[in-house]
């Protein structure tokens, strides 16, 4: 049964966290300090951005990463995640990477997911909201 205070990051949260967008970062930061779920998607999308956007070196970005894996619960997502986002793919059309931050949110009984990238506020299957915590 989904906790109404589970929330589940994209992540846009995590890598607001380390940037230095004076606006955003503080939100990012507060954000994490409540132990969102996170899933293995982000942790492969933050390693992209961080190595290919900001050349990060494989060392600091295990460093930047492990630092964020202490802070959240980490989920993998299977074959069964996987058929859940063509579903949601299909009802919703979100594209299909979104569709997997969606379905691994749900699966884990998230309530909220907290994106920048997806439409605020939408209810999805009745007990997922998208949230963009940087709308003031």
């Amino acid at each position: 049964m989904p906790d109404a205070k589970r929330g589940f990051a994209d992540s846009n949260i995590l890598l607001y966290a380390i940037s230095d967008d004076t606006e955003k970062k503080p939100k990012a930061l507060k954000l994490l300090k409540t132990h969102p779920v996170i899933s293995l998607q982000v942790i492969h999308e933050c390693s992209n951005v961080l190595r290919r956007k900001q050349k990060q070196s494989f060392v600091d970005i295990q460093k930047i990463l492990d630092s964020f894996l202490i802070l959240t619960e980490l989920v993998i997502p299977d074959l069964n995640t996987v058929r859940h986002a063509w579903r949601i793919g299909t009802r919703y059309g979100y594209n299909y990477f979104d569709c997997v931050i969606i379905a691994s949110a749900i699966d884990a009984g998230c309530t909220v997911l907290y994106s920048e990238d997806m439409h605020n506020h939408h209810l999805v299957s009745g007990n997922l909201q998208i949230v963009n915590p940087f709308i003031t």
